[in-house]
């Protein structure tokens, strides 16, 4: 078996924005507008987070975002100077075709210390913060730091799919440091974000063969898990799982050896069925040439690994082979393993099988 091997390294130049979705609203490596200072954003002061409000002499910047930029805490953006600040205020404007797809809503995110999420002008989620309304020079709780540099959490926020319009939507946020933070970070604040419409996770495929492929996704809520699958998008099989569960994993079997298949994923509970877009994958080959891209060290959280992410759209390969270190900066921590490679490579994950091995940075958790 003969291979045509593309090499994906780090020296790519920078292609910014990924093709729209219903999954991921706001996707890690958007560019946002922000402000930073030292007095409101705005008179009122909540005229910022409507949509109708203009941003366009605020600054830009790729998420995610950092006062703290060391070797081993990165993120794309770096908010010089905002160390001195209380506050930083931040806005993503996206798209949706259809609301009524959009049965449970997921807000992701990593952050220092205290925050405030505001979808469409109305609140949807906080931490660290109880004053109402909140002042731009209020401090928040501080939020626990490690030298890893954290690890993302999860705000089920369905009871907000209400908010959601056809066409343009904004999701608006305000960071706010603590009066004394953690050691390492004086005075710092950090923010990578990411709104998602029914799966936080997937679906993606993985431990590909030459008759089977395993489909994953995640679920904010337990429900079942079933593949509709077929040899064009009509799909017209399915197969199924009745558990409840939140981690979905369905072996899809019985294929046909280097062909193309379509799925879609569906989840339901409580008369409540969330469904994801088709997509397409190829089984493995049972002989003949094979077309594969390596990389490797991409979990930075820097614009390079976005770089990476796109320029693998522009190439087909029958499989994607990850030589390690997924997370690699600061270091393999659960909580990043989306924002910093499944949220990254998602689009790709889809259609694509990835091979991971261990790099020292999983095996170590040191550099």
């Amino acid at each position: 078996m003969f291979g045509r091997l593309f090499f994906l390294g780090l020296w790519l130049p920078v292609t910014i924005g990924f093709a729209a979705d219903e999954i991921s609203l706001v996707r890690v490596g958007e560019v946002w507008s922000y402000r930073t200072g030292t007095n409101a954003p705005s008179t009122p002061i909540t005229s910022w987070r409507s949509p109708a409000f203009d941003d366009s002499a605020w600054s830009q910047g790729l998420s995610g975002f950092t006062t703290f930029f060391t070797v081993d805490y990165k993120e794309s953006t770096l908010w010089q100077g905002a160390e001195n600040y209380h506050s930083v205020f931040l806005r993503r404007r996206f798209n949706i075709a259809d609301t009524s797809g959009v049965k449970w809503l997921i807000l992701r995110m990593n952050y220092d210390d205290g925050f405030v999420a505001y979808l469409n002008g109305h609140e949807i989620a906080r931490h660290g913060l109880t004053n109402d309304p909140v002042a731009f020079d209020d401090f928040a709780d501080p939020h626990p730091f490690t030298f890893q540099g954290g690890a993302a959490e999860e705000f089920d926020v369905s009871a907000s799919t209400g908010l959601l319009t056809v066409g343009e939507n904004l999701l608006a946020i305000e960071v706010h440091t603590a009066v004394t933070n953690e050691p390492f970070n004086t005075n710092g604040m950090r923010l990578v974000p990411e709104l998602l419409a029914n799966f936080q996770r997937g679906p993606f495929i993985q431990n590909a063969s030459t008759n089977s492929m395993q489909v994953i996704w995640r679920t904010p809520v337990p429900a079942d898990s079933v593949v509709d699958f077929g040899t064009d998008q009509n799909l017209g099989s399915e197969i199924s799982d009745g558990t409840l569960t939140t981690n979905h994993v369905v072996t899809v079997t019985n294929l046909l050896p280097g062909s193309q298949y379509f799925y879609s994923v569906r989840s339901t509970t409580r008369g409540v069925t969330a469904v994801s877009t088709t997509n397409s994958f190829h089984t493995l080959k049972m002989s003949g040439d094979v077309s594969f891209l390596v990389l490797g060290d991409t979990g930075t959280g820097l614009p390079d690994q976005y770089a990476v992410a796109n320029a693998m759209l522009q190439t087909e390969a029958d499989l994607v082979m990850q030589t390690g270190d997924v997370i690699d900066i600061p270091y393999f921590t659960f909580g990043l393993e989306d924002t910093r490679c499944l949220s990254v490579f998602r689009r790709q994950m889809r259609s694509i099988p990835f091979f991971f091995t261990l790099g020292n940075h999983e095996v170590d958790n040191f550099f």
